[in-house]
């Protein structure tokens, strides 16, 4: 099993990617939703935890993960076979999900073996009050001024040993 990370600037995560190879996590890395996607649809039960970003390409990281875990509603039930009759997510949301997913099923199929990942938001972005439809989600805040705090990739490697992805 693997931890995916996804960050567009992979030096915001080299600290975490070495702390967790260390443990013995293997790690995949994803630059854009391009890359997660395709890594989550070519071998989606490969994973059991998703660390991403809050700011990656057009979504940010609360909705990214928000449509991994299946959160609005019964979104597979009213989605046409083009994503454009979506009721309970913005249409935002619906543009992304037709460029990724060419029908309901993909993304149904995605839905499936992504609901029950361990997420972690990994970031340096403020995130203020705006935490709902976050529970249950690891949340540490990036340290980039000082090259030797290492207490954010403590805590998140701790984590994972906790939900045991990691010995």
């Amino acid at each position: 099993m693997a931890i995916l990370i996804i960050d567009d600037e992979e030096w915001n995560i080299s600290k975490l990617e070495e702390k967790l190879r260390e443990e013995g996590a293997t790690i995949e890395y994803a630059s854009t939703l391009d890359n997660l996607f395709e890594y989550l649809l070519i071998e989606p039960e490969r994973y059991e935890a998703i660390i991403t970003d809050y700011n990656i390409d057009r979504l940010d990281g609360k909705r990214l993960i928000s449509i991994l875990r299946g959160r609005f509603g019964d979104l597979e039930v009213k989605i046409d076979t083009s994503f454009e009759e979506i009721e309970e997510v913005d249409q935002e949301i619906a543009s992304v999900l037709k460029d990724y997913f060419e029908t309901p099923q993909e993304y149904n199929r995605l839905l499936q073996t992504t609901r029950n990942l361990t997420y972690v938001l990994f970031s340096s972005a403020s995130y203020g009050n705006n935490l709902e439809d976050l529970e249950g989600v690891f949340i540490e805040l990036k340290n980039n001024n000082d090259p030797k705090d290492y207490r954010a990739e403590t805590n998140i490697t701790n984590h994972l040993k906790e939900k045991d992805i990691i010995n």
